[in-house]
């Protein structure tokens, strides 16, 4: 809204006052507020509950864009640095949340991603230097790692986006090269990743998607999200599921967001010449294979880490997430986040996470 030419921005409960005619205070320098705390949950011990702060700005530095944080996904990652179960350890104390969507409050320098964003664009952010700060009022990220997308898109939407969707479309496109009509088993599929997997998989790339779940209410929602067929995890023979539904065929690719046991299940689930994408490890145990168990049927086994194509190969990072937000603007797959949670409800949220019960990606809804 505008009062007589100024804009008016909205942090928390502050209507802050912006002269439209001085944005750039430098050619190098784009402000949208002035601020200079914000709320923010945050670790101060390992394993214990996060506590709401008020944290001090930071200066920008060269090539950083700061965000009025709308919502934030929870990740495991996040869920696993609150607990102290990564290493390296974050260092303490830190706020967690890493998957942003939100405006732009301020951005410095005029390197080649930071000169191609604006002040009060909707933009889609994935901190994947730090893997922290967006459980909060606004943060901070490099420009490298924002993206603008469309007011179409919703802010809880795009705070679900470009994890989890990005990683599936790299494991399904350029690890697994699914075509149309393939099998395709996907464990985990309610999950964070697993239902990104059966959205792109069933609606985009047109395959058979065979769901593992642990539960009617897990196969409920994956096969609302396109699921060809539904097999339940440690109940039954998954080989014998799997087989009732491909005719023997047996699957040509598999993306395995589990691990451990589950692991050694799904390699007999593959055809001949079937391809493993390792994508993540839910059990939190990383699986053993042998040889042999390969040589049987040809199979080969390839990992997939956004954040390692984002290190090593950034502009396929760039790419997958550009075409998830094109994907997602037009309607093609549609990012499920069942479960949302204020910024003062973040140690629910988290033990929501930790039990399992959420659905696809639970959200904090901060503004």
């Amino acid at each position: 809204m505008s009062v007589f030419g100024t804009h008016l921005y909205r942090l928390g409960s502050q209507v802050l006052p912006v002269c439209t005619k001085r944005l750039c205070s430098s050619r190098h320098l784009l402000v949208a507020r002035f601020a200079s705390t914000f709320k923010a949950a945050v670790v101060t011990e390992f394993g214990s509950p996060l506590v709401i702060k008020d944290i001090k700005q930071t200066t920008l530095k060269a090539n950083d864009v700061r965000i009025g944080v709308y919502c934030c996904g929870i990740n495991s990652i996040d869920v696993g640095n609150i607990s102290g179960e990564i290493e390296p350890k974050p260092k303490l104390p830190f706020v967690p949340g890493y998957e942003v969507c939100g405006e732009i409050l301020e951005v410095a320098g005029t390197g080649e991603e930071a000169s191609k964003l604006k002040v009060g664009q909707r933009v889609v952010g994935l901190d994947m230097k730090e893997l922290q700060g967006g459980f909060a009022e606004e943060m901070t990220m490099s420009a490298k790692d924002v993206f603008k997308i469309d007011n179409s898109v919703s802010f809880s939407d795009g705070a679900s986006l470009i994890n989890s969707y990005a990683t599936a479309l790299i494991a399904l496109s350029r690890r697994a090269a699914v075509e149309e009509g393939n099998f395709v088993l996907i464990t985990g599929a309610a999950g964070r990743l697993g239902m990104a997997c059966v959205d792109l998989a069933a609606n985009v790339y047109r395959c058979k998607v065979i769901a593992a779940t642990t539960s009617e209410e897990r196969s409920s929602a994956v096969r609302d999200r396109g699921a060809y067929a539904t097999v339940t995890l440690g109940k039954q023979n998954l080989k014998n599921q799997v087989d009732k539904v491909t005719e023997g065929q047996g699957v040509s690719v598999i993306i395995d967001c589990i691990g451990g046991d589950v692991f050694k299940e799904v390699i007999k689930c593959a055809s001949e010449e079937g391809i493993i994408v390792v994508a993540g490890f839910a059990s939190k145990k990383i699986p053993q294979i042998s040889g042999d168990e390969l040589m049987e049927k040809s199979i080969s086994v390839v990992g997939v880490s956004l954040e390692q194509y984002r290190n090593k190969k950034y502009e396929v990072y760039r790419e997958a997430v550009s075409e998830v937000i094109d994907l997602c603007k037009e309607k093609h797959i549609h990012p499920f986040s069942a479960s949302h949670y204020a910024l003062t409800q973040i140690n629910e949220a988290i033990q929501h996470c930790v039990e399992n019960k959420s659905v696809g990606k639970a959200v904090l809804d901060i503004r």
